[in-house]
């Protein structure tokens, strides 16, 4: 018998590794192929599931997967129910063993939606979503996150902040939601709020006593936010809670500085009154006399003269 040379012998044992690992790869993405295949992945929703769930179907769900998402987005039926406010829809697909904390490709879950973001339907397009309190409690009651951050870092507490939604913060706070939780961007929900000139519901999380000094990046404070956005009865409010009227921003602008340059006498007036530094200089050396002057403000230029503010 002829035996193979030693270096033939190697050469085999390694084909032989290499067609077994090939063959063992192979099985294992068939393996995946047929687990996909076999519905262990997402399900995809019908269009006509995603039709009940936006229109309020219950009786749509009483078969089918309660954990189907759409496609594109990654949204489940959960979140397409609670963003359009159908609390017996939420309850039958909770019911039916529904992911209460799945999250969409931003990240989002069912709370967030329902806390009032402008859903995106398939076939509505953008539609104003008034924040859903009976959908909120719903979810809470069956333990979605109150504090689960998007990839953006918003929670459902300052979605509803943004947007001036009051009727679902309270349930939100109950729940133990993180007043001074804040976005990616630096901002907590008080700060959204005061920018966006939603006085009530700056006055609602002004109850629980928020974090007033919360600066982004930009060293920018709710009060900052508010004075930019010419909104007085935040700022006033601001004022009498007690945040700082002197708060500058990363470049040295005070809130009064930026009613100055934008010509908000109403709000100049809340700051004057509530203790700032008429004095006080920007980084550019500018006082708020200044830039009410160059801005050609004249009730402005006038309500700092009168506060002593030098010529």
């Amino acid at each position: 018998m002829n035996s193979l040379p030693v270096s033939d012998w190697r050469s085999g044992v390694v084909r032989m590794l290499v067609l077994s690992l090939a063959g063992g790869l192979l099985t294992a993405a068939v393996s995946e192929q047929s687990r996909a295949q076999s519905g262990r992945g997402p399900t995809i929703a019908t269009s006509k599931e995603l039709n009940a769930a936006i229109a309020g179907d219950a009786a749509a769900f009483n078969t089918g997967d309660p954990n189907a998402i759409e496609r594109e987005t990654g949204r489940t039926l959960l979140m397409f129910a609670a963003g359009n406010g159908h609390d017996d829809v939420t309850a039958v697909l909770i019911e039916r063993g529904a992911n209460v904390n799945a999250r969409d490709n931003e990240g989002k879950t069912a709370l967030m939606w329902a806390t009032g973001i402008a859903l995106l339907t398939p076939e509505k397009g953008r539609a104003a979503n008034p924040g859903y309190r009976r959908v909120v409690e719903l979810l809470l009651e069956k333990k979605a996150e109150v504090n689960a951050k998007a990839n953006d870092g918003l929670t459902a507490l300052i979605l509803a902040a943004a947007q001036g939604h009051t009727d679902v913060i309270g349930p939100l706070l109950r729940k133990g939601a993180q007043l001074d939780a804040t976005a990616n961007n630096g901002w907590t929900a008080l700060m959204y709020a005061a920018n966006n000139g939603w006085s009530g519901t700056v006055d609602l999380l002004l109850r629980s006593s928020p974090e007033l000094e919360t600066r982004d990046g930009d060293g920018l404070t709710a009060l900052l936010l508010a004075s930019i956005e010419g909104h007085d009865k935040i700022v006033r409010a601001l004022v009498k809670a007690g945040a700082d009227v002197n708060a500058a921003s990363k470049d040295g602008i005070t809130p009064l500085m930026a009613a100055a340059i934008l010509g908000y006498d109403k709000i100049a007036r809340v700051l004057i009154d509530g203790g700032a530094d008429v004095a006080r200089e920007s980084d550019g050396e500018m006082t708020a006399l200044m830039y009410a002057r160059e801005e050609g403000h004249a009730r402005i230029v006038e309500l700092l003269r009168k506060a002593g503010a030098a010529q």
